[in-house]
């Protein structure tokens, strides 16, 4: 069996440094109604909310607000929750959350759907090996940024209690949601089938999808290895696992050949808290309703 990549010994402090940059820059953001078509969404308001990341590149994301009564009364504050995105930049609608009483931020990173404006995801590398030999420069830092730049965004509104905040996703969102849960102290997190995970293992072993970017890198550029590999261990998430104290639901697909099943359970392993994980016989790399339907009682659980 393939051990994860050591935590760096300076993994506390580097982050902090990240996090630091993230919550001193100004919170720039601008929002206006959102027409999304045929799919029309009864008792939900929707906006698209645009805001600039601490280097200036635009982001943003479509924010869902329940247009009806709060059953607690009185107008008060709602939970909310941040919905990370995919790999594919895909935008999703939540009204199943909305209509739990939620406010959700559908939250596009710089590369994605809502943030794909002066930035090519493509070139010069592919977004996953991106300077990946500098942990300094290397696009997962900016990324780490803009999504805890989302999640200031959400606090921030005034519909939303800040600090009753969960943390959301799937595939990349589902590893995002781990590292920015445990940066931004996030009430609750819901990780579906997580990528940005063991790399040690996506690198020794077959796989598929993106992590064949890294290794098509290294192909290459077989000397940039050792600092590859440096690097990335600040960016697993078996490295931000033992820093999660949020309670987290995990979900794997038993056939997923691109989050394979036992890099999922490296992950579930290392976090110390209140966790569940759910396995999908027969599950490849899709979203599972199921998940969804559990993420929902997740989040009402503990958000």
């Amino acid at each position: 069996m393939i051990a994860p990549l050591p935590v760096p010994d300076d993994f506390d402090d580097y982050w902090t440094s990240v996090r630091g940059e993230a919550e001193a820059a100004p919170l720039e953001a601008a929002a206006r109604p959102w027409d999304p078509g045929a799919a029309r969404l009864a008792g939900v308001r929707l906006e698209e909310v645009a805001l600039r990341g601490v280097d200036g590149v635009g982001v943003g994301g479509i924010l869902h607000l329940p247009d009806m009564p709060d059953a607690a009364g009185g107008g008060r504050p709602r939970p909310a929750l941040l919905h990370l995105a995919g790999y594919g930049g895909e935008l999703i609608l939540h009204q199943d959350f909305t209509a739990a009483g939620f406010v959700v931020l559908d939250f596009s990173h710089r590369g994605m759907r809502l943030g794909s404006a002066g930035f090519d995801r493509e070139r010069p590398r592919p977004l996953l090996s991106r300077d990946v030999e500098d942990r300094g420069r290397y696009v997962y830092r900016a990324i780490y940024q803009d999504c805890l730049l989302g999640l200031r965004l959400l606090r921030a509104r005034p519909e939303v209690d800040p600090e009753r905040v969960g943390v959301l996703g799937t595939s990349q969102g589902g590893g995002l949601t781990i590292g920015v849960a445990a940066l931004g102290a996030a009430r609750a997190a819901a990780a579906d089938i997580p990528w940005l995970t063991h790399f040690a293992r996506q690198l020794a072993e077959p796989v598929e999808g993106p992590y064949n970017e890294l290794k098509a890198l290294l192909g290459e550029r077989p000397d940039l290895a050792p600092a590859v590999r440096a690097t990335l261990a600040y960016y697993d998430t078996t490295s931000f696992a033992t820093r999660l104290r949020a309670p987290t639901f995990v979900s794997l697909g038993q056939a997923d050949r691109t989050c394979p099943p036992d890099s999922v359970r490296a992950l579930f392993d290392r976090l110390p808290g209140c966790k569940t994980l759910l396995e999908v016989p027969g599950l490849g790399h899709a979203r599972s309703t199921l998940w969804r339907r559990m993420a929902l009682d997740w989040m009402r659980e503990w958000v």
